[in-house]
């Protein structure tokens, strides 16, 4: 199956929120700004329930929860809140229905998620870190791994299928 693009998640959120498509673009490339900075400080990410980014050196002192991080990007950015809240919940929904349905997903310039089917049936999904990201992050004398979160193990093996 073939990977949606960025291109093409960008239309299909501005479309279905009403909103430009420069507004959508702006919104996700700062919410990957964001996320790769906080990688490069040593922090760990998580993308909603899909996959964790865990630096080999961590700074443990706070975990950013999905609206601490929209509220940063908005007040940065000078969007409202409730837009970059639905903009970036409403594309790693997308994301994670893409890896359900067997598609390979990414998120740009950090980490791209590719499920793997046996007999065609999904068994796991593979993460692979940007090399973008790793020489960002080898700058600052670390280094990242990705984790597949257990929520999208557990839907792909079955036992969650109803949560979906």
């Amino acid at each position: 199956m073939e990977k949606t693009t960025l291109f093409s998640s960008v239309y299909n959120i501005a479309k279905d929120l009403h909103i430009e498509q420069t507004v959508v673009q702006r919104i996700l490339n700062a919410y990957f700004d964001y996320c790769k900075q906080e990688l490069c400080m040593g922090y760990r990410v998580s993308f909603s329930d899909i996959v964790i980014i865990v630096p080999k050196y961590e700074i443990v002192t706070y975990k950013a929860t999905l609206g601490y991080i929209c509220y940063s990007i908005a007040k940065n950015n000078g969007f409202s809140f409730n837009t970059v809240f639905t903009v970036v919940d409403t594309f790693l929904a997308r994301l994670r229905d893409d890896i359900i349905d067997g598609k390979p997903a990414t998120i740009r310039g950090i980490v791209t998620l590719k499920p793997y089917r046996e007999d065609g049936v999904i068994t796991r999904v593979h993460s692979a870190i940007s090399q973008s990201l790793q020489n960002m992050v080898k700058a600052n004398d670390n280094s990242v791994r990705a984790h597949t979160h257990q929520s999208i193990k557990r839907i792909i093996k079955g036992v969650g299928s109803s949560d979906r």
